[in-house]
Parts: structure tokens; sequence; C-alpha cells
């Protein structure tokens, strides 16, 4: 079983930036299904020290700006951080960090809340990088986790529901370019098991459906998500004495 390439991931993104940023402000399963189900677990954000991790475009970090959150958000991708700090300006603090280092930009318990969707799949030795987000939460900290749901990752390529195991997705620039993208398919189990070694329980679980104005938009992947899932999103909270 290889491991995905750190650098190659990184350049694929840096490379996709532009179009990443364009398709997850209005495609369905970013706008209309992943942020606001991730969205709806939050708890009240005013006041608070958010980190986004896998920030990406900003997205997520100009919504929490703007409901009176103070916001720290890290990438892998050199561009991506550049296109959150074109989204935010001087409102948000911004790093390139690789999730599996140490934070070291972050103190213990200096994070109210920590948002991650959409990037622990990407994400080799995930317990440790939980480990490290547990540690720079307060000690009622709540973490948000999105990913891809264990049935759909299983339904599009078989095998055994149960593996731990390295898949591709590729994804296509608008000129057409392919880039292959590594992620860790895994089971609800050892999913929930590596939250509880990290130290986190989970508070919630939303295996969310679209938004309605979704069908508008495109209707046959709405009505394909209204009936099987393609994410699954978690609320942990910190155990006592982690």
């Amino acid at each position: 079983m290889s491991t995905p390439d750190i650098t190659s991931v990184s350049s694929s993104y840096d490379a996709l930036a532009l179009d990443f940023e364009r398709h997850a402000s209005q495609s369905v399963y970013n706008a209309y299904y992943d942020r606001p189900a991730v969205l709806s677990l939050l708890p009240s954000i005013q006041g608070k020290r958010v980190l986004d991790i896998g920030c990406g475009p900003g997205l997520y970090a100009a919504w929490f700006i703007e409901h009176g959150a103070q916001v720290v958000g890290f990438d892998i991708s050199g561009e991506m951080v550049e296109r959150a700090r074109l989204r935010v300006g001087d409102r948000g603090t911004f790093y390139q960090h690789d999730i599996s280092q140490p934070l070291t930009f972050a103190a213990d318990a200096s994070f109210d809340i920590a948002v991650a969707p959409l990037m622990i799949h990407h994400v080799n030795a995930r317990v440790t990088a939980l480990r490290e987000v547990a540690r720079v939460l307060t000690a009622d900290g709540y973490l948000i986790v999105s990913t891809s749901h264990p049935f759909a990752d299983w339904k599009q390529h078989g095998g055994s529901y149960f593996a731990t195991e390295l898949v591709q997705d590729t994804w296509y620039s608008s000129s057409s370019e392919a880039f292959q993208m590594p992620y860790w398919r895994v089971s609800l189990t050892t999913l929930c098991d590596e939250f509880s070694q990290a130290g986190f329980f989970i508070d919630r679980l939303l295996e969310p459906q679209p938004e309605a104005a979704a069908a508008e938009i495109d209707p046959k992947i709405y009505h394909e998500l209204m009936e099987q899932p393609g994410f699954i999103v978690f609320r942990l909270q910190k155990r006592r004495g982690v």
C-alpha cells in the first residue's frame, strides 16, 4: 500500500486553485451540500477563535468572519492560501502549512472551534494530525469534520467495504487537463475509531441531503444525493483530560 505523494497533491491544488474556487463557490456538492451541512453543526461563533483547516480559497473563512469570528486558516497549497488572502484581506490570518506537521503557529488551547471540510481523507497519519488539532483546542472546543461517505467510496471503488486503502479521483481543469487526486477510503468504524484515538468523541453525526435550490442547478445530482449519501459530517468534542 503506497502513500500519497504530498508534493504532487499540493502541486495539483496549486494548478487547480482558480478552477476550484469557481467550482466550490457554486457547485451542488460544495455550495448546496457540504458547506450548509458543516455550517449547520457549528455552535455560535460570535467572538470565537476559529481554525480553518484546509482553508482552500477562503469560502468558509469569509463566512466565519462575517459572523463575528477571529479566523486563522492554513492549506497545503500556496495558491489556495493566496486566494483566501485575496478574499478576506487582513481580516484573517493564513499560512501555507501541511496538516501532517505540528501546528507550530498555534499555542495550546488557542482555538474554540476548528473546521476541516473535505480534507481529512487526503491525510496519511490522520490520528497524529487530529491529536495536534485537539492540542490547540480549548477544553470544550469543537472540531467539525466533513469527508467522503464510506458507502459512497465503496459504491464507486467496490472491493471490501472494510478496506483501508488508497484510491484516486481524477479532477479536470477548465482546460481539460487531468489531475490525479489520491485519498484514503476507510470504513465508518475505522473513521470513528481514529477520532477516539485522537482524543475526541462524536457529539453529532450528519448524513446531509442537499438544499432544495440544488434541484434547479443539477437535478440529476440533487436526486442522487437525496437518496444516497455522498459525504458525512461529524461534530467532535474533546474528551476530558485530553
